[in-house]
């Protein structure tokens, strides 16, 4: 009885063991060690995806549609692959054309893209998460009145203008650019004519500089000469004074003797 107890307690241990063994296969199966997760991250930061707005998506009416875009993917390994759920869409490295894939015809909006790896291992990991926002287009850029128009300072002809924005407002607020913007071309003007008065002064400066740096050594020389020479005057000038009046204290002297 005994014997069959500890026989018993031997098969339950070992099926312990195998069922525990397996988990523990299992478990390495679906798991994506360090290094491997490494290396599909490096290859998912490498992605680049950007968009560019189709010039050739007609509408019904045969008038062109500039709020469809065509996304680039730019880097796709082919062991890696993109996802977006809103689209949907999905793009496989083994279809990008060395690593490049485009897909048309995508509206504006908010997309996110998540990259995943083509591994038993990493199946279920997200290695990147990309998100890319398309503008919607600004009609108002296509007017008349926008040809002439700076579209970086008046944003309402700006093409990715984003606002909802009403044909009065739109009016109104290109009247008073335009209105502004020729009192700036005015002063502008003004300022120029400043401008040019005063490079005119100083290109008179700039050619007496110039003169200076050329001949500084004779101006230099010559102020030397006058001094010595205006020296030599005076010297000569005080001299012939004191000899005058040497003299006339010897008439002196001479003149008093003979009264004596």
């Amino acid at each position: 009885m005994k014997l069959k107890r500890n026989k018993l307690y031997v098969v339950l241990f070992m099926l312990f063991c195998l069922l525990s063994n397996s988990s523990i296969i299992k478990a390495e199966e679906y798991t994506c060690d360090k290094e491997e997760y490494a290396i599909y991250k490096k290859l998912a930061d490498q992605i680049k995806v950007s968009f560019k707005r189709m010039d050739n998506y007609y509408n019904e009416d045969g008038s062109v549609n500039k709020d469809y875009y065509m996304i680039e993917v730019n880097g796709l390994h082919e062991r890696l692959a993109l996802f977006n759920y809103e689209i949907p869409l999905g793009i496989s490295g083994l279809n990008a054309d060395d690593g490049n894939y485009t897909t048309y015809g995508i509206k504006n909006g908010t997309y996110t893209f998540y990259v995943k790896a083509f591994s038993a291992y990493c199946k279920n990991e997200i290695f990147r998460t990309i998100t890319i926002n398309i503008p919607k287009y600004n009609v108002y850029a296509d007017r008349e009145e926008c040809k002439d128009v700076d579209k970086n300072k008046f944003v309402l002809c700006n093409e990715n203008y984003q606002f909802e924005i009403e044909e009065d407002t739109f009016n109104k607020r290109l009247t008073q650019y335009k209105k502004d913007n020729k009192a700036k071309n005015i002063k502008v003007s003004k300022d120029d004519n400043k401008k040019d008065t005063i490079d005119i002064k100083k290109t008179w400066l700039d050619k007496l500089i110039d003169f200076f740096k050329e001949y500084y050594i004779f101006l230099i020389l010559g102020i030397i000469i006058l001094i010595i020479g205006i020296i030599v005057l005076l010297k000569k000038k005080t001299n012939g004074k004191k000899k005058l009046i040497k003299k006339n204290n010897f008439k002196i002297e001479v003149q008093s003797n003979e009264k004596k």
